[in-house]
């Protein structure tokens, strides 16, 4: 599903589809949490050939393609910019549309790098936020079953969660 061997991957991945297996058998809802506002966005698309699912080979492929390029990017940023984004926080948000905390600097390099991007891989970068790069192969595959999920805004967890 991620076009190489992944260490993390397989078990994973078989635990995972067992309790969603256990979970339709006991008729319970599933639920898909996407990062805040994102609801319904960053899914593999299927193409004219392949289903989502069978597109996932190549749609992480090309995500582990642009993470590398975005670390190079940022290795060989000028000493000026490099100056500037060290001024800049580090300290963890938690209002981050990524899979992990937000901070004024990630935020800056971020924006520095989709600007410096080629429309088309710029186009793909930007579609597939929404959804961890795991949960995009998890979409895929509970479409690929047909199993009917309900889409939810990961804030309406966090905020129903923090009163209880």
């Amino acid at each position: 599903m991620y076009g190489e061997k992944k260490e993390w991957g397989c078990k994973w991945f078989q635990l995972w589809r067992e309790h969603i297996t256990k979970a339709i058998s006991l008729d319970q809802r599933l639920q898909v949490f996407y990062f805040e506002g994102l609801v319904g966005k960053g899914k593999i698309e299927p193409t004219s050939t392949m289903t989502a699912w069978e597109a996932c080979r190549e749609d992480a492929m090309q995500r582990d393609k642009l993470y590398g390029m975005k670390r190079d990017f940022i290795r060989a940023l000028v000493p000026r910019e490099k100056a500037r984004l060290d001024r800049m926080s580090n300290e963890a948000r938690d209002d981050s549309m990524g899979e992990t905390p937000g901070s004024e600097r990630s935020d800056e390099e971020e924006r520095l790098f989709v600007c410096a991007l080629q429309e088309d891989d710029r186009c793909f970068y930007e579609r597939h936020r929404g959804l961890g790069n795991s949960q995009k192969a998890e979409v895929a595959w509970l479409e690929e079953m047909g199993y009917d999920y309900e889409e939810v805004d990961v804030r309406c967890f966090v905020s129903a969660s923090s009163y209880s």
